[in-house]
């Protein structure tokens, strides 16, 4: 290089003192940019602000809510009584203008919609806190009868800092409640260790799909035979949630009896201890076998995730659906499916394996392994045939493999079709026309997340923290590079 061009380099490089006037303004911006950061989450915090992701804006309607709409027929007044301020109020607007839509597409229910804003309608909020209606709510009524539906139901809250929108679930689930003549009435089995639907522990209680009954429109009650001596004559359904005890002889009796009336029960079985209600199933045309159902398809390596479904009401619509069970039994038909006659066994694998599972047996038991595809939920019907001029109703039962597939812990995260699979197969027992789609759909889409004071703070301090650090990184880079050049 010569004499020449290194006076130039020289002459272009800024002098001491501009690059430290430089490094300055570097310093200054850094600062003032570390500064709007802490003030913006400050702000944040003080306003416990929360960011919508709007993909319900993009998402369709669900089948089953759709299957609802086209069901239900008459007119329906909804009132969207929310302050625009409030984070469901958006969601829920765009919910039930979807819901309009639709059902002016399939032809059933006639719903009419019109918001109050009580910071604004006063009058009209004043109306309807008079009759009982909370603000943040959406009502719903038909013929004399009303739901209302509170903001705190339309809102899932999934962990400590996510809250997920379900509107389309709930909503669409009260305009099928409304659309029923009565309320139905489900019974839970109670005292032989079965799941507790009043049990809130995170694994193993059952408030999760208690809730979603009653939801759905049923009245839940418990129910222990020795009090009542059989099952209530106003019983639409049975459920048996995996008892730990066996029954007594007169209990199963009971049991036997009510299913004689025409009556429906949704079973799920203990893998670990045995009710005394095997015969009762065997009779009716179910055999649960000593089997365990095993599959390649896993999540974890302990349970098995479902994609196979037969062709029945409860699970035409969970096709491209997964199911997810940890450690169920295998489900055959028993000898009784083999009836024939009006009062013929019709029995139906609701869910199964591929035929790449198979059901292990215990290192106890003799039995060889049993090859797939293997059956972990099944329906049936016994005098379905029997001919319109014959007053009784079938007797149905659906019995799934283990109980731990709606337990808590397994609905927590509504990331599987395993609330659907339930809910229809409630649906089907009682008769209930509609509402055996699958539940995900674009109002269950948006969800919101936000950080509590502590989580700001950490947010916080960890972008006070990095930029400046990446900013002194940076120039140490840039001041090695020239050194090296």
């Amino acid at each position: 290089m010569g004499m020449a061009d290194q006076e130039q380099e020289q002459n272009e490089l800024p002098p001491s003192g501009g690059r430290r006037l430089v490094g300055a303004h570097i310093a200054a911006s850094v600062l003032l940019a570390v500064t709007l950061t802490v003030l913006v989450n400050l702000l944040a915090t003080r306003l416990n602000v929360t960011r919508e992701q709007g993909f319900a804006m993009v998402r369709p309607i669900s089948a089953r809510t759709q299957e609802i709409l086209a069901h239900a027929q008459g007119s329906v007044h909804v009132v969207c009584f929310f302050d625009q301020n409030e984070r469901a109020f958006r969601p829920t607007e765009r919910l039930l203008r979807g819901f309009k839509a639709a059902a002016v597409r399939h032809g059933g229910v006639t719903l009419e919609i019109r918001s109050v804003d009580p910071r604004r309608d006063l009058g009209e909020a004043a109306r309807l806190t008079a009759e009982g209606v909370p603000p943040n709510a959406v009502l719903f009524e038909a013929q004399g009868r009303r739901i209302v539906v509170p903001a705190a139901d339309l809102v899932y809250a999934n962990g400590a800092t996510r809250s997920v929108f379900r509107g389309e679930t709930v909503c669409a689930a009260a305009i099928a409640r409304l659309a029923r003549a009565n309320q139905p009435v489900v019974y839970w089995l109670m005292g032989h260790g079965e799941g507790d639907p009043s049990d809130y522990d995170a694994l193993t209680g059952f408030t999760t799909i208690a809730r979603e009954i009653r939801i759905e429109g049923y009245e839940l009650r418990k129910l222990e035979l020795w009090n009542t001596n059989g099952v209530p004559a106003d019983a639409e359904a049975l459920i048996v949630a995996g008892p730990q005890t066996t029954l007594s002889a007169e209990e199963r009796k009971w049991v036997e009896d009510y299913l004689t009336r025409s009556g429906r029960l949704l079973y799920l079985v203990n893998p670990v201890h045995a009710s005394g209600l095997e015969g009762t199933l065997e009779h009716w045309g179910v055999s649960i076998t000593p089997w365990t159902a095993i599959s390649r398809e896993t999540l974890s390596g302990n349970d098995l995730v479902i994609k196979n479904y037969g062709n029945h009401p409860i699970t035409r619509s969970l096709t491209n659906s997964a199911t997810i069970f940890i450690g169920s039994r295998c489900l055959q038909p028993a000898a009784a499916a083999e009836s024939s006659g009006a009062d013929r066994v019709c029995f139906t694998a609701l869910a199964l394996t591929g035929s790449d599972g198979w059901g292990a047996h215990d290192v106890r038991d003799p039995h060889e392994d049993l090859p797939g595809p293997v059956i972990v939920a099944a329906a049936v019907e016994r005098g379905g045939e029997a001919g319109a001029d014959i007053a009784l109703q079938p007797t149905r039962l659906v019995v799934v493999g283990e109980r731990e597939f709606v337990a808590n812990a397994t609905l927590a995260t509504r990331s599987s079709a395993n609330r659907d699979l339930f809910i229809n197969a409630l649906n089907w027992l009682t008769g209930v026309e509609g509402g055996r789609g699958v539940s995900g759909g674009g109002g269950d889409a948006a969800f919101w997340t936000g950080l509590d004071s502590h989580g700001w703070m950490r947010f916080t301090l960890l972008v006070a923290g990095a930029m400046p650090l990446i900013v002194l990184l940076a120039g140490m880079l840039v001041s090695w590079r020239r050194k090296l050049g």
